[in-house]
């Protein structure tokens, strides 16, 4: 098998990206020879975070949603063949989103536990 151009791999690349965006993802990071795709969709933390200061219990939904439906990145890369190759993106470290979910469920423990009784 013969490599192919630069041009080549570059139009196999667009080809790819273009089927994903097609099939509802969205480009976050794009080069000559790769690039960064985004499936799925970021909750919305402020409207969980109100949510949870007016209960409590809305902490656990809000911790679901932000771990079983949130986005994921995933690396689209050409080779020299022209063949393309997919991988996910790994995060590193303690997600943004679980320190959110932890400083709203603070917040909403000392709402209920400091406001006045009526």
């Amino acid at each position: 098998m013969e490599a192919k151009s630069d041009s080549e791999c570059r139009q196999a690349l667009a080809m790819a990206v273009g089927d994903l965006v097609a099939q509802g993802c969205r480009v976050e990071w794009h080069a000559d020879l790769q690039a960064v795709l985004v499936h799925g969709r970021r909750p919305s933390h402020l409207l969980h975070l109100i949510l949870t200061l007016m209960t409590a219990l809305w902490a656990l939904v809000w911790l679901a949603v932000t771990l079983l439906g949130s986005e994921r990145q995933e690396m689209v890369t050409v080779d020299e063949w022209g063949n393309i190759c997919m991988a996910p993106v790994q995060e590193s470290g303690l997600s943004w989103a679980v320190v959110i979910i932890a400083i709203g469920l603070i917040a909403a423990i000392l709402v209920f536990f400091l406001a006045p009784r009526w």
